[in-house]
């Protein structure tokens, strides 16, 4: 439960470090991996768009 207090300090961390990272040579794409079947679409359809 006192990890849960940190959540939002944890999802801004995690987007500033998406955000100095990611180039346009070297992406980073964010999948939602609830079921196994969706994430591979979303890879399959990034990887087709390059």
């Amino acid at each position: 439960m006192r990890e849960r207090a940190h959540w939002d300090d944890f999802q801004q961390a995690f987007s500033r470090v998406l955000s100095a990272t990611s180039t346009r040579w070297a992406p980073w794409y964010v999948v939602p991996a609830d079921h196994k079947w969706f994430p591979r679409v979303c890879a399959a359809a990034v990887r087709l768009a390059w």
